[in-house]
């Protein structure tokens, strides 16, 4: 976005009803850009989140919608605007309530050099210059808090967050979302007649088939042990129980091997689609892992759906 582009984007966020969703973490960085100029959040909501500027102008503002997202309820909507020049940022306030403040001088346009602390609303951020070295090791630091080590895919923390951004989307746009919880059927019993170090292998090796199905624009993530999310945007409640269907026939048919020995491996899957009633994540949460045990309850293998 730029030019008048970016000034109608902040009139129309500043038309639209106030959205007062908690919303906490982005999308993972690609570590492929880390030697894009950045900003690392010293404190705030995301504390060690690392915002990559990776466009020659970018909006900065609490709605989703901006390039950089600083969602927290002291920072305007859309509140600032970052152009690159150079190894340089000018930073300019777009009329912000709280303000905007460079190494504490509150600007109306400012320039950002390597090192200088950006403050909007109670949020602190400091800026990286392109080929900074600590850009390379913040954006370590935050991988590492936000995905899994085993599987490699995010974390719970990050499923979590995740899910309150698109719930607050998907509410504020009317339009569908669905979570699907898994479990694997009889875990337990796997470790310990194979020892957790088989156990730890069969999980890598069901991310790794599963991965493959899930689409880019879905966050597939383990939520602990052997219990698994995906948060599938625009989708409604039969079609990702379709797609759960899938899912598990494909697990029930894959050869999971422990040296010669074939295990058998079956998942049982809760679906819900959210009712836009349900701003809580954690609510949202416990009400598809009440149909994840369910499935267990008729058995196990099996996909339950439904209110």
């Amino acid at each position: 976005m730029a030019g008048n582009t970016l000034r109608d984007t902040c009139n129309l966020i500043a038309d639209e009803e106030e959205d007062t969703g908690t919303v906490t973490l982005a999308e993972s960085v690609d570590l492929g850009s880390i030697h894009e100029p950045s900003l690392i959040e010293l404190h705030g909501a995301q504390i060690g989140k690392l915002h990559i500027l990776g466009k020659p102008t970018m909006l900065l503002g609490r709605d989703s919608r901006m390039d950089l997202v600083v969602h927290v309820q002291s920072v305007s909507r859309c509140h600032a605007r970052l152009e690159q020049h150079g190894d340089t940022i000018l930073v300019e306030d777009l009329n912000s309530t709280n303000g905007t403040f460079i190494n504490d001088s509150r600007i109306s346009k400012g320039t950002l050099h390597d090192g200088d602390l950006l403050k909007v609303g109670g949020t602190i951020l400091k800026f990286l210059a392109c080929g900074n070295p600590e850009t390379s090791y913040h954006d370590q630091i935050y991988h590492m808090a936000t995905m899994d080590g085993l599987t490699r895919i995010p974390n719970k923390r990050f499923c979590l967050e995740h899910l309150a951004r698109e719930m607050s989307r998907a509410k504020r746009h009317q339009r569908p979302i669905s979570i699907l919880m898994f479990d694997i059927d009889h875990f337990k019993e796997v470790n310990d007649r194979y020892g957790h170090l088989a156990g730890d292998r069969i999980l890598v090796r069901l991310v790794q088939i599963l991965k493959g199905r899930i689409r880019k624009e879905d966050l597939f993530g383990r939520f602990g042990g052997e219990e698994f999310m995906i948060i599938s945007t625009e989708t409604t409640e039969p079609k990702a129980r379709r797609f759960a269907e899938k899912l598990r026939a494909l697990v029930e048919r894959t050869d999971f091997r422990v040296g010669d020995q074939i295990v058998p491996i079956t998942i049982s899957i809760g679906v819900l689609q959210m009712p836009f009633s349900i701003t809580d994540p954690l609510l949202l949460v416990s009400m598809v892992d009440e149909r994840m045990y369910a499935a267990k309850e008729r058995g196990r293998n099996c996909v339950v759906a439904g209110t």
